[in-house]
C-alpha cells in the first residue's frame, strides 16, 4: 500500500468491512491501513460507528457480492456434473416445500473469558435448529424438504459439513434433510437456489446469495457480542423482523418466520404463537 502511495498511485478500498478486532494490534494495523487509503467504500453502513473510522470521511455501497451476482442470470458456467448434483438432491420433491440450510461451527478462542459462552451458545443454536425444523414441518401446509448447502468446506476446521452432520445427528428420523456433499461454483450455488422457497442461513455470504435470488432469507448472525455483518446485512435491506443474534434465534424465531416466509405465508397463525 505505502509502495503504491510512493509512487503516485491511488489506494482504494471498495466494498471493504471493517473487524471485528479481539486484539489492539489488530485494530492499530487497520487503523494505519485506512488512514493510508485515498477512498473508503464499506459494504455496509453499520459499520461506520467503528472507532478505527474515526474523523474518516468513509462512503457507503453494498458488498460487492452483490455486483456480481447480478451478472449471473444465465447460468452459463454451470457444468454438467453439478447440474446433475442438484437434481439428484431435488429428486422427488414436486409440490414439497424446500427450505435451504446453511449453517457453520463457531470459532472459540482458547482460554478467553467468551470461550465457555460461546461454545454454550453453538450447541444451543444446533439443538433449537433441529427442533424448529421439525416443527416447522409438523405445522407446514405440504411437505418439507431440507437441503443443507456449504458456502465453506475447507477453512482450519470450520467447515460447513461437519455443521451439517451435527444437525443430522439431532434431528428426528423421519424429517427429510438432504446435505449437498460438494464445493459447489457459484453458478451450481445459483441453480440450487433458484430451485428453493426460502432459506435459513447464518454465514453472511449464503444470506448474500439467497438475498441475490429474492430469495426469503432467514439469517443467524454467529457474532458472540453486539452482533456482526450479518446482522447489518439485513438492517441495511430493512429486514430486521428476519434476523436474529446468535444467543437470541431461538426455536419460536426460526419456526415463526418459516411460517411468515412461506409461499403463501403464515397458514397457521394460531397454532404457533
Amino acid at each position: 500500500m505505502y509502495s503504491t502511495r510512493r509512487r503516485g498511485r491511488p489506494v482504494l478500498l471498495e466494498g471493504v468491512d471493517i473487524g471485528p478486532f479481539r486484539y489492539a494490534p489488530s485494530s492499530w494495523v487497520a487503523q494505519r491501513i485506512v488512514r493510508a487509503a485515498d477512498r473508503i467504500t464499506l459494504r455496509t453502513p453499520g459499520v461506520l460507528q467503528d472507532p478505527v473510522l474515526e474523523q474518516l470521511d468513509v462512503g457507503t455501497g453494498q458488498d460487492p457480492a452483490f455486483d456480481y451476482l447480478a451478472t449471473r442470470g444465465k447460468l452459463d458456467r454451470l457444468a454438467a456434473r453439478e447440474r446433475k448434483s442438484v437434481d439428484a438432491l431435488l429428486e422427488n420433491t414436486e409440490d414439497h416445500i424446500i427450505v435451504g440450510i446453511n449453517m457453520r461451527p463457531i470459532q472459540h478462542y482458547s482460554g478467553s473469558p467468551s470461550e465457555p459462552y460461546s461454545r454454550t451458545m453453538e450447541e444451543r443454536i444446533f439443538q433449537h435448529l433441529a427442533v424448529a425444523m421439525t416443527d416447522y414441518a409438523r405445522l407446514a401446509p405440504a411437505p418439507v424438504t431440507y437441503i443443507f448447502f456449504p458456502m465453506n468446506l475447507l477453512q482450519d476446521g470450520y467447515s460447513d459439513l461437519a455443521a451439517a452432520w451435527r444437525l443430522h445427528r439431532m434431528l428426528h428420523r423421519g424429517l427429510d434433510l438432504r446435505i449437498w456433499e460438494a464445493d459447489p461454483d457459484i453458478d451450481a450455488v445459483l441453480y440450487l437456489l433458484r430451485n428453493l422457497d426460502m432459506a435459513l442461513a447464518m454465514r453472511f455470504h449464503a444470506c448474500i446469495f439467497a438475498m441475490s435470488q429474492g430469495l426469503p432469507t432467514i439469517g443467524i448472525d454467529y457474532d458472540i457480542g453486539a452482533g456482526g455483518k450479518v446482522l447489518h446485512l439485513f438492517r441495511d435491506r430493512e429486514l430486521v423482523e428476519d434476523v436474529r443474534r446468535l444467543n437470541e434465534a431461538d426455536i419460536h424465531f426460526m419456526v415463526e418466520r418459516l411460517l411468515k416466509n412461506q409461499p403463501g405465508g403464515n397458514n397457521h397463525p394460531d397454532e404457533y404463537p
